[in-house]
This record gives structure tokens, C-alpha cells and sequence, in this order.
């Protein structure tokens, strides 16, 4: 049975909704020099986000950053969001088989404060919809729930995206065990660099995905799904984006379950 992740927050700046995805805004281009083995300067489109511009910060629930995630190559879980328990069922009869419905709210340790339940009954789908969305968080009351597939999982990682600002550069923080805890196992973790042009180094995800242990096929899902984080960053321009747990599916399927 899989972990009940917590909620995670994707901040995103200077974002406009498009057929319920996103579309990047332009960057700033910005001169850089290319080393001092190099003097030929080239030009680098930098997101305004990531140089400390950030006048209008959004968060987003995991339906709206699993829909980002899915526009920049992930594979997500079957499902839906439903604003009310009849949507849920119809949500549930679509998918077929158990599924997973997840209150849509900016918190953590959801499965704490009941809003992680699994069903495979309408009857019961119904019932956890209708509680759940009688729910407040604080002073927010729960407006929407998230249906899904369930999956089978056979290892978890854990995946996040960040600035740093005293290096003014993005970070990726990648840990071969995801789930709920995450942030008390911080040991574990590794920082893989980032170049603001290119990426993730390559040298540092082959150092991070071969500490795993994973075959060749899967070794090479999970360096794409890295490269994959920071491609879907930049895509908005976020500070911040997390994928808690990437799952690899018992058939050999990587998988955002939860961000």
C-alpha cells in the first residue's frame, strides 16, 4: 500500500492560466561570460522569478501542479478533481478499481486530519467526499477533492526543486525514499547543481541515480524525470516545485504521485 504523502505547495511567479495549464511569461535575458577560459559572452534567458523578482507569488493545489507536470513529460495518475461528492462518484466510475481521494488544500500531513482516504465502493467514495469537503484548513474551508487511480508502488524518491538565493542559481534535492518524514531524514538528501541554461549537471545525476541501485532502464527514467523537474520549473518560472513521492510502479512506470 502506498504512503500518504503530505500536500505540497508550488509557488510560481508571474504565472497566466491557459486551458487549465500554464503558460511561461518571457524571461529577462541577461549577459553572462562564459568562463574566463572563454570570452565570447553568451546570452541566457533567466526567469525574472529566479534573479529575486517575484512580485506576485501563486500557490497551486496538487490537481493544478500535476497538470504542469504532465504538460512537461511526467506521468501522473489516473483521475480528476470534483467540487462535490456526485462529481467524486462519477470521477471514481471513470477510473474503475480502488481509488484515492485526497482533499485539495494548502497544508501538510493531510492523512492526519482525515483527508486521505482510499475506496472502492461509490458508496464509500461518496461518504469520504462529502466529509472531506465539510472540512476547513484553518480558516479555509476544503473546496475541492482530487480522485485517483491507485497505484502500485515498489519504490519511492523524493524530488524538489528550489532557488537558493544567496547563489542566486536553482538546486535540485533528490532522495531515494519519498513519503511522508521526508524532512526528518534531511541526511539523506543530495543537492544535485543546476546550471541556469543548462539544467541539471550530468555528472551530478549520474552520481545521485547511481547510488540507487536501479536497473539501466529504470536508472535512465529516473535521470530523465530530474531533468524533467527543472524543465517544468522553468516552464512557469516556480521557486519552488516538489514531487513527493515520485513513485517506480511494480510495472516499471515512474510516476508523480503526489506534488
Amino acid at each position: 500500500m502506498p504512503r500518504l504523502g503530505s500536500a505540497r505547495v508550488l509557488a510560481i511567479a508571474n504565472f497566466s492560466w491557459a486551458s487549465s495549464l500554464f503558460e511561461a511569461l518571457s524571461f529577462k535575458e541577461k549577459l553572462v561570460s562564459a568562463g574566463r577560459q572563454n570570452h565570447h559572452a553568451r546570452r541566457v534567458r533567466y526567469p525574472e522569478s529566479w534573479l529575486g523578482y517575484h512580485p506576485a507569488m501563486a500557490r497551486l493545489h496538487e490537481y493544478q501542479g500535476k497538470a504542469i507536470l504532465a504538460a512537461n513529460g511526467f506521468k501522473i495518475p489516473r483521475g480528476r478533481a470534483a467540487l462535490s461528492a456526485d462529481e467524486a462518484v462519477a470521477a471514481a466510475k471513470e477510473i474503475g478499481g480502488e481509488v484515492v481521494i485526497k482533499i485539495q488544500a494548502w497544508t501538510t500531513g493531510r492523512a492526519g486530519i482525515g483527508g486521505v482516504a482510499f475506496a472502492k465502493k461509490p458508496d464509500d467514495v461518496r461518504d469520504h467526499a462529502a466529509r472531506m469537503l465539510a472540512i476547513k484548513v484553518g480558516q479555509f474551508p476544503v473546496e475541492a477533492v482530487l480522485v485517483e487511480e491507485k497505484i502500485d508502488i515498489e519504490r519511492e524518491f523524493f524530488l524538489s526543486f528550489a532557488i537558493d538565493d544567496a547563489a542566486r542559481a536553482p538546486v535540485i534535492i533528490f532522495a531515494a525514499g519519498g513519503g511522508s518524514g521526508i524532512e526528518e531524514r534531511a541526511a539523506s538528501t543530495r543537492r544535485i547543481v543546476c546550471d541556469v541554461a543548462g539544467g541539471p549537471l550530468d555528472s551530478a545525476v549520474k552520481e545521485a541515480v547511481e547510488s540507487c541501485g536501479l536497473s539501466a532502464a529504470d536508472a535512465k527514467q529516473l535521470a530523465e524525470s530530474i531533468q524533467r523537474l527543472f524543465s517544468a520549473a522553468r516552464s512557469v518560472e516556480a521557486r519552488s516545485l516538489e514531487i513527493n513521492p515520485l513513485v517506480l510502479t511494480k510495472d516499471g512506470q515512474f510516476v508523480a504521485a503526489d506534488c
